[in-house]
């Protein structure tokens, strides 16, 4: 009998130290053209996700994206579903374009960004899901070695208020969000 109760121990121990941990963004919007300014010049939503590792190693995440009436949307490639956030750095991505730095024109994403995944526009089994071809909706960042902490987060939303086109817009609305850890 104590040889049962010591595996069902070094079980219970066992499992502490084997979950997976988590960050869920609860709503994005991420539709302004790219190369994109803070904040764009058209009247769209710049949306980006600041992810900060705070471990001395690097971050192995996986991402998936739900719409705004929670169908799993992907990412597009199902064997695309990782990134790396490098040690004690953060990874700023807009979750619905392609937008890299160019000198002079604006862009948010740097080379390790544009490795995330985006959000797609049309579900995995390729029917394109009523209402759901917009840029918007939620995201759940996991990784499954380390803690809870290792990975801090922050969403963060800009758009020109004035919504005048192709213009420098003399009021900008901007908000964010701080991402609190999850455990799966």
């Amino acid at each position: 009998m104590k040889k049962v109760y010591m595996l069902g121990m070094m079980l219970m121990v066992g499992a502490c130290f084997a979950y997976a941990a988590s960050l869920s963004v609860p709503w994005f919007v991420d539709n302004a053209t790219p190369p994109s300014k803070l904040p764009p010049l058209d009247a769209k939503v710049v949306g980006l996700v600041y992810l900060h590792n705070n471990l001395v190693e690097d971050v192995t995440c996986e991402i998936a994206y739900y719409s705004q009436i929670g169908h799993f949307m992907g990412p597009e490639a199902p064997d695309k579903t990782t990134f790396e956030i490098p040690a004690l750095s953060t990874v700023a991505f807009r979750p619905g374009k392609n937008d890299p730095v160019i000198a002079g024109s604006g862009g948010q994403e740097s080379p390790i960004a544009l490795l995330v995944p985006n959000r797609p526009t049309v579900a995995p089994d390729d029917v394109v899901l009523e209402g759901d071809d917009k840029l918007n909706g939620s995201i759940v960042i996991s990784w499954t070695t380390g803690g809870a902490n290792d990975v801090q987060g922050i969403v963060l939303q800009t758009q020109n208020a004035d919504g005048l086109v192709g213009t420098n817009p003399g009021r900008a609305l901007q908000w964010g969000t701080l991402l609190p850890p999850g455990v799966s």
